[in-house]
């Protein structure tokens, strides 16, 4: 039976290919391909057998090549494929074409369900379009005669898809198909793109392997990022490959800098540590910890407010203090003040507070006269690692008539409270002072002697014998 003397078919088709564009074999990259022929269910109709006549061979009017042979499966138990030699169904297309016969099991033949008949191949390598056939042998629920009758569809085929690689994109994982162009911090994030690739691969630089590969296009930042990332998109189709770059930014991000040089102005440095900095321009900090700072120029430091005591501590009070020796951990100040409150009944009794520094001695005094009581206070600045003494007492010594008290602060500029030293490692130290200027002392009288006997030398022009000299050297050391 002759195509074209066909009745239309009673059921409706819905014909559609898998891809939706069918692309032709290439010698080294063969294609494949899905015809997928749904039937609609009708009540009103019985059908014995449908068919799906495809064209085979090497013409732009082929659709499959005969090797591999395409097979066919049914979506619906209730059709089966046959083997049958049913007059009509295809069997008269001729050499060139393969039929797909499916026989309709169910005993009263009525179309009550849907289903769909799936032809899979391997697409041949030509252009074109081929026409693929559908027939049904058919009636009416109410007739008993079936009639074949057929319709036919048309499949383009085009030429190879070019490979591509594009429209990176990243998105909250918990707001799908919005783009997000400035990333939350630890926020769950996804990375797409778009290719027609077979296998793709995720680079973020942290090292040689990637962080994720596979057939799916996509990646899966579930602990989101903390920092800016650039990623590599490695996609391959074949032996072909394509790169795409994707730069993620994240809002306040984590960030560490080995050494920062600024040309011009730099703002914005919130909450920044770093341990090297340096600026030709302005540089505008807030709210930063510096470990050192070095300032060779000239420090403006009036125009916000400076915080620069980092520790402060009542080191003694009291009346009388006996001599307190302390090693401060930082630089700093120590403060003694006299409270105006002793009752001496002596004018002129005076109480005394004493620190001493580097040899000297800085002292604060409060007097009795008889229109009260007169009180002081001293400062003294104190470089980390000096060693300062601390006193108080009436200058006479009677301290037992004396009411009035005095109290020493330390206010460093740097954390911890001066270290209390022992009396013993002290006067250790006073020791080994006045062993090293006393033996100075001598080595520098000795040079003396030597060069008053060297003179005499000179002046008599006879040199004296050795045991002479020392004689002469150790008579003069004696005065």
């Amino acid at each position: 039976m002759n195509k074209d003397q066909l009745q239309p078919p009673l059921l409706n088709y819905d014909v559609k290919t898998k891809p939706t564009n069918v692309i032709v074999s290439q010698s080294n990259n063969p294609s494949k391909a899905d015809i997928l022929v749904t039937i609609l269910p009708n009540t009103d109709v019985k059908c014995q057998y449908i068919s799906v006549v495809v064209p085979l061979g090497e013409q732009s009017s082929d659709l499959f090549i005969k090797d591999p042979m395409p097979t066919a499966r049914s979506s619906n138990s209730d059709w089966e494929p046959s083997h049958a030699n049913v007059v009509g169904m295809g069997q008269d297309a001729g050499n060139d074409y393969q039929m797909y016969l499916f026989k309709h099991t169910a005993e009263d033949m009525t179309v009550d369900s849907a289903v769909t008949f799936t032809v899979s191949g391997t697409v041949n390598q030509k252009t074109g379009k081929a026409a693929i056939e559908v027939r049904e042998m058919s009636c009416q629920q109410a007739e008993s005669n079936f009639v074949v009758r057929g319709k036919s569809y048309d499949i383009t085929k085009t030429g190879d898809e070019a490979f591509f690689l594009n429209n990176v994109v990243m998105v909250y994982t918990d707001t799908p198909g919005i783009p997000a162009p400035f990333l939350d911090k630890s926020r769950s994030l996804q990375l797409k793109w778009q290719s027609n690739g077979q296998y793709y691969r995720v680079y973020d630089g942290t090292k040689t392997d990637p962080i994720n590969q596979g057939t799916n296009p996509w990646y899966d930042i579930t602990a989101g990022l903390t920092t800016d990332t650039a990623f590599i998109i490695e996609a391959t189709s074949g032996e072909q490959i394509l790169y795409q770059e994707y730069v993620a930014r994240v809002s306040s991000p984590d960030l560490t800098v080995d050494h920062l040089t600024a040309k011009n102005t730099v703002t914005g440095l919130a909450g920044f540590f770093t341990d090297s900095l340096n600026s030709a321009g302005k540089t505008f900090i807030t709210d930063a910890a510096i470990t050192t700072l070095s300032a060779t120029g000239s420090t403006d430091l009036t125009k916000g407010t400076i915080t620069a005591f980092g520790s402060e501590s009542k080191l003694a009070t009291g009346q009388y203090i006996v001599g307190k020796s302390y090693k401060a951990v930082s630089d700093g100040f120590v403060i003694a003040s006299i409270t105006p409150s002793y009752s001496s009944p002596e004018e002129g009794s005076i109480y005394v507070v004493n620190v001493t520094y580097e040899n000297n001695i800085y002292s604060a005094s409060g007097a009795r006269t008889r229109f009260g009581q007169e009180c002081n206070t001293v400062t003294v600045p104190i470089r980390k690692d000096g060693v300062f003494t601390i006193s108080a007492d009436r200058q006479d010594g009677a301290s037992n008539n004396v009411d009035g008290t005095a109290t020493f602060y330390w206010m460093g500029l740097g954390n911890g409270i001066p270290v209390e030293q022992s009396q013993k490692s002290e006067g250790n130290q006073f020791s080994e002072k006045l062993k090293a200027d006393f033996k100075a002392h001598q080595n520098a009288r000795q040079l003396k002697a030597l060069s008053f006997v060297t003179a005499l030398e000179k002046a008599f022009e006879k040199p004296l014998q050795d045991k002479v000299k020392e004689e002469l050297i150790e008579n003069l050391l004696k005065l």
